[in-house]
């Protein structure tokens, strides 16, 4: 899925363009060379089993007093490429729903205040790091500079908060527990998109 759209605002028309195969979506962040390898194996991958385009609005969350509070989780997931044909995959998903990559979108009005319980059901450990949201240093989701909190060990829990006042536009989330393995959970499938 390629996303475009920056604000949020109260009465704007929210357009949401997919290009996905009939078992696939794909969704491409060219943000490395090595990823360029990745992108045209994706597309291939579609291309031989036909596409699919179209329109679909993309609801805002709302909360109660500027606060959006979500529950999501990282799980394994089984990809079918093509019949038969699967990669196993790390995908993010709204409590009680399944997997998916990318992870359900997240889309608020500018200034709303996220709040994100995320539970860790992988066997490595995993986080949630946004771009294009402000955060202190313990809801960054990333393994550096001695803030080991910040990640969410398998079978465990944590709580980040982030605001997204001042910082319109079409982001993505991902993973940053590098213990990883530097991008593995970004390859397996572990972002999705922050609008």
């Amino acid at each position: 899925m390629f996303f475009w759209r920056s604000a949020c605002s109260e009465n704007a028309n929210m357009r949401f363009f997919a290009v996905s195969s009939l078992r696939m979506t794909a969704f491409v962040i060219l943000n490395r060379a090595k990823n360029l390898v990745f992108c045209f194996m994706l597309m291939f991958a579609c291309l031989s089993s036909g596409l699919q385009y179209g329109y679909a609005e993309i609801p805002c969350l709302t909360g109660t007093d500027g606060v959006v509070f979500l529950e999501m989780e990282a799980r394994p997931v089984a990809l079918e490429l093509r019949p038969g044909v699967f990669f196993d995959a790390w995908g993010y998903c709204r409590k009680g729903e399944k997997p998916t990559v990318p992870g359900p979108t997240i889309k608020v009005k500018e200034g709303t205040k996220i709040r994100v319980h995320f539970t860790n059901k992988l066997a490595v450990p995993a986080s949630l790091h946004p771009h294009g949201a402000k955060y202190t240093a313990a809801n960054d989701g990333a393994h550096i500079a001695g803030n080991p909190t910040s990640t969410v060990e398998p079978g465990h829990s944590r709580t980040y908060e982030w605001d997204t006042s001042g910082t319109p536009g079409t982001w993505f989330y991902h993973t940053h527990a590098l213990e990883m393995g530097g991008d593995e959970g970004l390859y397996r499938g572990l972002w999705g998109a922050l609008i």
